[in-house]
C-alpha cells in the first residue's frame, strides 16, 4: 500500500520544478494581465509650437496698462523739470563773455559794445552764427572770427585781426594837408599819427580827413596796388618808394627810386601793362634816361602802345 502512495513523480522532476517555483510565467502567449503600457507623449506641431512660444513672449514683454501710464508720467515730470530749470531760472543764463585774439585775452572795445547786451540772456536762445555774422558785418578789421557758446553760462569769441600791410598817407582838401595812418590788409586804417618804415606808402587825397577805423580802400584795390609794386621791382629790380591811388580816376601811379611814375589802369592787370614795358626796354631806357612818367594806361590792338615823357 505504502508503495502504491508514493508521488508519481520521479525526485529529478520535483528538483526541477523547485527550482522554478518563484519565477513568474512569463511567455510569449501569455502576458501579465495586471501591466500598464505608458502613453506615449504626442509631441506639439512646428505651427502650435510657434504660435504657442509667440504668444508667451508678447505676455511678458507687453506693458501693463498701468505700468504704461506711470512711464509717460514720469517722462512727462522730468521734462518739465528740465525746462524749468533751463528756461525758467538762472542756470542757462549768460554771465561770461571771453573775447581772444589769437590765444591771448582782449579788450578789444568794439567787440565787447557788440556783444554786452547778450549778457543775462538765456544761452539756449542764442545762436551762435547769428553773432557771428552781425561782427563781420559791423567790424571790418577781422580776418578771422568764431563764436562759440560753452554750456551753461559762457561767450567766447575767438578773432585775428588783419595785418598790418601799409602806410597810408591822407591828403586832406585843396592844401594837401597830410595826416599818417597804418592801413590793414582789409583797408581799414588801424593806428593812426604813425609811420611803420617796414611797410611801403600810399597816397590817398579826400576832401575830409579820415578817422581811424575808416575802410578806405577796399581789399580787391589794395591787393591790386601791392601786387603792382611787388612785381615791377621783382621784374624791373628798381625800388618803388611811393604809390598814389587815384580812386575816382581808377589809377595807380608807382614813383620808383629813379624818381619817374609809372601809370597804371586799375581795371586793367598789372601783369599785362608791365609787360609792355619790359618789352619796350631799351627804347625807353628806365635806368639811364631822365624821365617823368611812363604811361602804361592806354590799350592798342597790338597791346603795345606806351605813352612817356622826358625831361
Amino acid at each position: 500500500m505504502a508503495d502504491y502512495k508514493k508521488s508519481k513523480f520521479s525526485a529529478k522532476t520535483k528538483e526541477k520544478f523547485g527550482k522554478l517555483k518563484y519565477k513568474s510565467n512569463k511567455t510569449l502567449l501569455h502576458k501579465p494581465k495586471n501591466r500598464v503600457r505608458k502613453k506615449r507623449k504626442k509631441l506639439p506641431s512646428l505651427k502650435n509650437f510657434s504660435k504657442k512660444l509667440f504668444l508667451t513672449n508678447a505676455n511678458v514683454n507687453a506693458p501693463t496698462k498701468f505700468s504704461s501710464k506711470k512711464g509717460l508720467a514720469i517722462f512727462i515730470a522730468i521734462a518739465l523739470f528740465f525746462t524749468y530749470i533751463l528756461f525758467f531760472t538762472n542756470f542757462a543764463k549768460v554771465k561770461n563773455i571771453n573775447v581772444y585774439e589769437g590765444e591771448a585775452e582782449s579788450e578789444n572795445a568794439q567787440i565787447r559794445r557788440f556783444v554786452e547786451p547778450l549778457r543775462d540772456k538765456n544761452l539756449l536762445l542764442i545762436k551762435a552764427e547769428d553773432v557771428q555774422k552781425s561782427l563781420v558785418n559791423q567790424i571790418d578789421n577781422l580776418a578771422e572770427l568764431e563764436v562759440k557758446k560753452k554750456f551753461p553760462k559762457t561767450i567766447a569769441i575767438t578773432y585775428a585781426r588783419f595785418e598790418k600791410v601799409a602806410n597810408l598817407t591822407n591828403y586832406v582838401g585843396p592844401q594837401r594837408i597830410k595826416k599818417n595812418f597804418v592801413i590793414n590788409a582789409s583797408g581799414v586804417l588801424m593806428e593812426k599819427d604813425v609811420i611803420n618804415q617796414n611797410l611801403p606808402f600810399i597816397g590817398l587825397a579826400s576832401t575830409k580827413a579820415f578817422n581811424l577805423g575808416a575802410h578806405v580802400i577796399n581789399e580787391k584795390n589794395l591787393n591790386y596796388i601791392l601786387g603792382a609794386k611787388k612785381e615791377y621791382e621783382e621784374k624791373f629790380n628798381m625800388r618803388v618808394d611811393n604809390i598814389e591811388f587815384l580812386d575816382k580816376a581808377r589809377e595807380v601811379h608807382l614813383t620808383t627810386e629813379r624818381g619817374f611814375e609809372i601809370w597804371l589802369d586799375i581795371e586793367v592787370g598789372y601783369s599785362d601793362q608791365l609787360k609792355k614795358l619790359k618789352n619796350a626796354i631799351p627804347k625807353i631806357d628806365i635806368y639811364n634816361d631822365n624821365l617823368d612818367y611812363i604811361d602804361l594806361r592806354i590799350q592798342s590792338a597790338q597791346g603795345q602802345k606806351i605813352i612817356f615823357k622826358r625831361f
